[in-house]
């Protein structure tokens, strides 16, 4: 009887665990969506601005972090 107890506790841990994974899967998957838009909306701005090629240069470490902007 009292193993048959800590089973079903046990079986709802694992339940309350596999519902904490796909809820933290899906807010990782909402937050690399949201990062992915910001960034793409972000290379926008630089390309409207004429500073795409300065960002590119940046990347690759040929502009001085400490002027860029």
């Amino acid at each position: 009887m009292a193993r048959e107890g800590v089973e079903r506790g046990l079986a709802a841990e694992e339940a309350e665990l596999a519902e904490y994974e796909r809820l933290m899967a899906a807010r990782r998957a909402s937050a690399e969506a949201r990062n992915a838009d910001f960034l793409e909306r972000a290379e926008d701005v630089l390309e409207a601005t004429g500073e795409a090629a300065e960002a590119s240069d940046a990347e690759r470490g040929f502009v001085d972090a400490g002027n860029f902007w």
